[in-house]
C-alpha cells in the first residue's frame, strides 16, 4: 500500500527529528489534513515532542475549519473542554462539540453526551436523556454506548424498566465488541452460562 507525504515523512522522524518534524509542519501549514492531525495530536499525547494543550487544541481548531467532517476531531475538541485540556472544562460546551462530532458519523460521541448526562455536571444531569443517548449510539455500533445501555437496564436508570434479559443483551453485545467495561460487568454479575463462556470473557480482559 502507498504510503501518504505524511508517513513517509514521519518514517524518518527517529533518523533527523528535526528535519523531518519541519517537513510535517510545513504539510501542516499547506492544510495537508494527516500532516495537521499528526502535529495536533503530537502536542495533544506528547509524542516526539513536549505536550501542549492549548497548541493542540489550537489545531484541532484549524483542522474543523478546513475539514468539517473530520468527527474524530471534533470529538477531540469536545475532549478538551470535558476534561480541561487547554482550556477551561466546560460540559455544556463539550456536548456542543461532541454534537458536531455525532452529527458527522461518531458514534461514541453519543456516548460521550449521554454520559455528561448521566454522570457528568449538575447542571446537565438528566438520566432520561442519557438513556436516549445510549440507545442511539449502540444503534450506530458504539461498544461503550451498548454497555451503558446494558448497564442501565440493569439498574433501571433512565426510565427504562429493571431487565436482567435486557441488560445481558446489551451487556453481551458490548462486551463481543470487547468493551472491557461490559466484560467486568458480566463477570462480576456471573451474566454467563457456563465456564466456558466465562473463560471466553475473561481471556478477552
Amino acid at each position: 500500500m502507498m504510503k501518504t507525504k505524511c508517513e513517509a515523512v514521519v518514517e524518518q522522524l527517529n533518523n533527523n527529528f528535526d528535519v523531518a518534524w519541519n517537513q510535517i509542519v510545513e504539510l501542516a501549514q499547506d492544510n495537508y489534513e494527516p500532516a495537521m492531525e499528526f502535529i495536533a495530536l503530537a502536542y495533544y499525547r506528547g509524542d516526539y515532542v513536549e505536550m501542549d494543550e492549548p497548541l493542540a487544541l489550537d489545531w484541532f481548531h484549524k483542522i474543523v475549519k478546513s475539514y468539517p467532517m473530520n468527527n474524530m476531531i471534533w470529538r477531540k475538541i469536545g475532549d478538551c473542554y470535558f476534561y480541561g485540556y487547554g482550556v477551561n472544562k466546560n460540559h455544556t460546551t463539550a456536548i456542543e462539540y461532541y454534537t458536531k462530532a455525532w452529527e458527522n458519523g461518531n458514534a461514541d460521541a453519543g456516548t460521550d453526551i449521554g454520559w455528561i448526562h448521566s454522570f457528568g455536571d449538575i447542571e446537565n444531569h438528566n438520566d432520561m436523556t442519557a438513556a436516549k443517548w445510549f440507545q442511539r449510539a449502540s444503534d450506530r455500533g458504539s461498544a461503550h454506548g451498548t454497555y451503558f445501555l446494558g448497564y442501565f437496564y440493569a439498574e433501571g436508570y433512565g426510565g427504562l424498566p429493571i431487565s436482567d434479559k435486557m441488560a445481558e443483551k446489551y451487556l453481551r453485545m458490548a462486551a463481543e465488541q470487547e468493551d472491557f467495561s461490559a466484560i467486568r460487568f458480566l463477570l462480576r454479575k456471573k451474566c454467563y452460562g457456563n465456564e466456558a463462556e466465562f473463560e471466553h470473557y475473561r481471556n478477552k480482559l
